[in-house]
């Protein structure tokens, strides 16, 4: 249980996740995971205000997975 939330909280929220379905949790979790990105996107332009979009790109990418391109 998250430290932020109260166990009745929780128990809300677990019963409603499953009220949902496979299918509609799944895209839930698709789109909090773009948002994530996005918000990672924002800062790493805030803090590299010199990368282009591709740039920007290739550093989440390093960030998230290891993986550089063209050794930047």
């Amino acid at each position: 249980m998250p430290l932020d939330t109260s166990a009745e909280a929780a128990q809300v929220q677990t019963e409603i996740h499953r009220a949902l379905g496979a299918p509609r949790r799944l895209q839930l979790a698709c789109q909090m995971s773009e948002t994530v990105r996005e918000l990672a996107r924002a800062r790493i332009r805030s803090k590299h205000p010199e990368f282009d979009e591709s740039t920007t790109r290739d550093w989440l990418t390093w960030e998230l997975y290891g993986i550089r391109r063209n050794n930047r």
